[in-house]
C-alpha cells in the first residue's frame, strides 16, 4: 500500500487548512505522517510542527500552532494530534527519519 497513493482527498483538505494559514512565523516546517497519510478513516491527524527557536520561544511554541490545529481539524472533521519540535529536537531525535512524512509547508 502506497502512502502516497491512498486517501488523497483527507490529505489534499489537510494541505489546504496548512497552505491558508495565516500569521505563522518564520522559519516553520509542517508535515504529515501516521495513519493519515495512508488510512481512509484515520482515527487522528498527526501533524509535526517544526520551528525555529530563536523565532518562537518554546514555551509559547505548541499555544502559536493551536490555532492551525483548529483549523486542520474544521476542515476534516477528525482531531488534531500535533507533536511540536524545535529545529534542535528534531535533529537530536532523528523524528523525521523514523516516520515516514509528507511536508505540507515551509516558511
Amino acid at each position: 500500500m502506497s502512502k502516497t497513493s491512498e486517501n488523497a482527498s483527507l490529505k489534499k483538505n489537510v494541505r489546504n487548512a496548512v497552505e491558508n494559514a495565516e500569521n505563522l512565523p518564520s522559519g516553520v516546517y509542517i508535515y504529515l505522517f501516521g495513519s493519515a497519510c495512508y488510512r481512509q478513516q484515520p482515527g487522528d491527524i498527526d501533524i509535526l510542527f517544526v520551528y525555529d527557536a530563536s523565532i518562537v520561544p518554546s514555551d509559547t511554541a505548541y499555544s502559536r500552532f493551536r490555532p492551525l490545529s483548529r483549523s486542520i481539524e474544521d476542515a476534516v472533521g477528525i482531531r488534531v494530534h500535533p507533536t511540536v519540535l524545535s529545529t534542535k529536537e528534531l535533529m537530536e531525535s532523528r523524528f523525521l527519519e523514523r516516520v515516514e512524512p509528507i511536508e505540507l509547508r515551509r516558511t
